[in-house]
């Protein structure tokens, strides 16, 4: 489970990306070293899909809605 509040970056001081905690909001959680893309898809919210390299991301909806955006890179 991932919490924010607890959450550090790691050693390398790579981001890394994870799942496995819904973010029930739809939205991605970025905390600039780590990336939540668990967007709740198995309760009705989005499936979500980026691009590590470009930082673009993909969403879809049960409903077939599609929408993309871009992570912002941090310093």
């Amino acid at each position: 489970m991932l919490d924010p509040k607890q959450a550090w970056p790691h050693y390398s001081g790579k981001t890394f990306v994870v799942g496995h905690t819904p973010q029930t909001t739809g939205e991605i959680l970025d905390l600039g070293f780590v990336v939540g893309i668990d967007t709740d898809c198995s309760r009705g919210n989005w499936l979500t899909a980026l691009d590590t390299v470009t930082n673009q991301y993909w969403q879809a909806s049960q409903q077939g809605k599609i929408r993309t955006g871009r992570r912002k890179e941090r310093e």
